[in-house]
């Protein structure tokens, strides 16, 4: 070892060269503190031998300047001294000293505690390059990541981020965030909304974002329903995650022209729906299993049903929020977050702001040890009168001669929704792109009313009670799984009429059918929580018109 050796007495540093040459050490002297400084820049010793009283420096103030020199590396130093007094030493160590010897020196002692400093500076050493080598990976690793979440979010970006009765908050607790948060909006102003939490949080958790959401703009396009959206991503989870990662998630479907959400819920906290006022009016449970956890024979597919009114909002989260921690170590917790909501200012333009102001107020400054999600859809003048298409194509589609039919029979009635599959038909056979929602709205009402008040026979009078939604659609769910007989038949043609095609959509179930009476006014208000199908209808086709009995239903759309 190189060991700078500092004393102002001439003896004392020739006992001390004369002890380190017999261990074959390299020897520098200096007579004082400011000496063994400069000594210390020229050469860099590996050991510093050091005196505690001596002129111009003492060895207190030379101790604190080399380790402030060689702080990146780990240069002992062993404080020579006759002091004894308690306090002395405890300065020798709080000045920046590793170690004392005592005078007159020992040999065996000195060697001794130099061969223990070697061991320390040798380890501290490699333990430098480990950490030079984590820091050169780290910063490799972080740049990967960088340029992974820039394509991860490009493709996670397809939908619509700037849609007027949106607002949303999220924060990661890692470069990449295992929340989702997923959009589209259609030509007709039906709105497609997904939030979904990954297990953990960062890369592993980000990887299964990426399929889920290629198949969720897919199907959304193609106009399938919630519950098919739900089957296909779940397959592909349950195929491609490892076991323990799962995806718990709300898919929702939000029609302005039927007033109606449609709401998969599973394994996400409770869903709040609430007016203007802020005054709570739903809490929504999850009553499903999340994603990629059972395989798709066994999961619960059913979605329910809620009415929609203007100024109502429907608030979905990641449980990152009610589970955030403040210094105190209290939780965030769901009865705050409900207490904040009916406690909002009314008519208050963005929710979110304020649940956020509050979030940040009560952890005081702590980080979020998860990824926090959380999405606001008010339902406003933007839902409820969506302006021009969102959508334009140049390829118009023109008119064919054509004829399709179907018919389904109850054991596949209770288990399929055939229209999207009709749709990616009449997209493969016509185009029709453009017109798309219209047509999907009229197979769509007239499937559903041949199987609910034909097939199934539903009483929609039901509806009208406070709760009548909910007990609707669980009489609906129970006659449809003890289905045993009945059909529906569809049949689809279009024909030419110069530019313009005439689209004709036939619907026949095996009902016993029904007549049609003009409703007074009366009737008409007590009706507007439900039946709005039919004139929704009217108003976007040419006609409709029931045969005698009132089972088969024919519609005429004409599109240029």
């Amino acid at each position: 070892m190189k060991v700078l050796i500092v004393d102002d007495e001439q003896a004392n540093r020739l006992i001390l060269q004369a002890m380190l040459k017999k261990g074959n050490h390299e020897v520098i002297e200096a007579c004082d503190g400011k000496q063994a400084v400069e000594l210390f820049d020229e050469n860099r010793p590996d050991l510093v031998l050091m005196d505690v009283m001596m002129p111009v420096m003492d060895g207190y103030e030379a101790t604190q300047i080399i380790k402030e020199k060689s702080s990146t590396e780990f240069v002992p130093v062993i404080f020579l001294t006759a002091i004894t007094d308690e306090d002395a030493l405890v300065k020798c160590i709080e000045s920046g000293g590793d170690d004392f010897l005592t005078k007159p020196y020992n040999r065996t002692i000195l060697q001794a505690k130099i061969a223990a400093m070697e061991r320390i500076r040798l380890l501290n050493h490699t333990v430098s390059l480990q950490n030079k080598e984590l820091a050169e990976y780290h910063a490799y690793i972080e740049r990967e990541q960088e340029v992974a979440e820039k394509i991860f979010s490009k493709l996670m970006q397809q939908g619509e981020t700037n849609l007027p009765m949106v607002h949303t908050y999220r924060e990661s607790a890692a470069t990449f965030n295992g929340d989702i948060f997923l959009i589209s909006r259609q030509p007709s102003g039906v709105v497609y909304l997904m939030v979904g939490d990954f297990t953990g949080h960062g890369l592993a958790a980000a990887l299964g974002a990426l399929p889920a959401t290629q198949i969720f703009y897919a199907m959304c396009n193609k106009g399938f329903s919630v519950e098919e959206i739900v089957d296909e991503i779940n397959d592909r989870l349950k195929n491609l995650l490892p076991t323990g990662i799962f995806l718990a998630a709300s898919i929702i479907q939000l029609d302005p022209r039927l007033c109606r959400a449609s709401i998969w819920h599973g394994g996400l906290p409770d869903l709040f729906k609430f007016n203007c006022s802020g005054r709570v009016i739903e809490k929504i449970p999850s009553t499903h299993m999340p994603l990629g956890v059972l395989a798709s024979d066994n999961i619960n597919h059913g979605i329910e049903q809620y009415h929609l009114d203007k100024g109502d909002v429907l608030l979905i989260y990641s449980d990152g929020l009610i589970e955030t921690f403040n210094s105190e170590g209290e939780i965030y917790g769901e009865d705050r977050l409900e207490d904040l909501i009916q406690n909002l200012p009314e008519n208050c333009e963005n929710n979110i702001s304020e649940i956020v102001r509050d979030l940040n107020s009560f952890r005081q400054g702590s980080e979020s040890h998860d990824d926090v999600t959380l999405v606001e859809f008010v339902c406003n003048d933007d839902f409820f009168e969506p302006g021009d298409s969102l959508y334009e194509t140049d390829l118009q589609p023109k008119p064919k001669e054509w004829n399709l039919a179907f018919s389904f029979e109850h054991d596949i009635l209770k288990n399929y929704d055939p229209i999207p599959s009709l749709m990616n038909v009449l997209r493969d056979i016509q185009g029709l792109q453009k017109y798309k929602e219209d047509i999907f709205l009229i197979l769509s009402e007239l499937f559903t009313n041949a199987l609910d008040y034909g097939v199934l026979q539903m009483d929609s009078s039901i509806k009208m009670h406070e709760d009548g939604f909910d007990k609707y659609y669980k009489e609906r769910n129970k006659r449809l799984s003890e289905l045993e007989e009945g059909w529906i038949k569809i049949e689809i043609s279009d024909r030419k009429n110069g530019e313009e095609g005439c689209l004709t959509i036939c619907v026949e179930d095996s009902g016993k059918g029904f007549i049609r009476k003009e409703e007074s006014d009366n009737e008409k208000k007590e009706n507007l929580r439900h039946g709005r199908g039919l004139p929704l209808i009217e108003s976007i086709a040419t006609s409709l018109n029931y045969n005698k009995e009132g089972n088969r239903v024919e519609v005429l759309y004409e599109w240029r």
